[in-house]
């Protein structure tokens, strides 16, 4: 698949102006190959994004010696590859979901983010799931956090941001119930 998008925002802030320009291309492909007969898929792929930011503050009228007029741009380039095992056991009641990613970003370097899922069904009503995994978002400070442009403190970045790092976990229950002859799920 590809997919890209273009954003362009012209905005005032009191006398502050601020115009962001940002191009983004997705590209992705996946294959899938089935290991065991309906009990274990295989799913590998690459995937390609660029990011190019342009962003200008004009700082208009500055009684309040703000410092951080001027021109912002980011090009950012992160090819990856990921793999997702599938094992469906125990008639489809248990699923498990191993998988793992790696890109490599001309700006932050190399990174791995694995993920792990869980589904049991131990009737045709309930369904349990756990999930656990990592995750890495890149900053765009100025179009993210543009209510600064508004007040009157300056903002000064000390030095490059660095991308954000999460960990993700997580677990739900769900049932199936009939409730006074409406199926719903809780």
């Amino acid at each position: 698949s590809v997919s890209g998008a273009h954003h362009l925002q012209n905005s005032w802030f009191g006398l502050t102006r601020y115009d962001g320009n940002q191009n983004t291309l997705y590209a992705g492909t996946q294959f899938r190959t089935e290991l065991l007969e309906e009990q274990a898929f295989l799913t590998t792929g690459f995937s390609y994004r660029l990011e190019n930011i342009r962003e200008s503050i004009e700082l208009g009228s500055n009684p309040l010696s703000k410092t951080y007029g001027g021109s912002y741009a980011k090009n950012e380039s992160t090819p990856g590859l990921y793999a997702e095992a599938v094992l469906n056991l125990f008639d489809d009641k248990l699923t498990i979901m191993p998988g793992i990613r790696i890109d490599f970003n001309n700006l932050h370097g190399s990174f791995v983010t694995p993920r792990f899922l869980v589904k049991y069904s131990p009737d045709e009503l309930t369904t349990l799931r756990a999930t656990a995994g990592t995750g890495l978002r890149t900053v765009n400070f100025w179009s993210e956090n543009s209510t600064l442009l508004a007040g009157g403190r300056n903002s000064v970045l000390m030095e490059p941001l660095q991308a954000e790092r999460a960990v993700n976990f997580g677990m739900s229950i769900s049932r199936i119930v009939d409730f006074a002859g409406l199926i719903t799920t809780i």
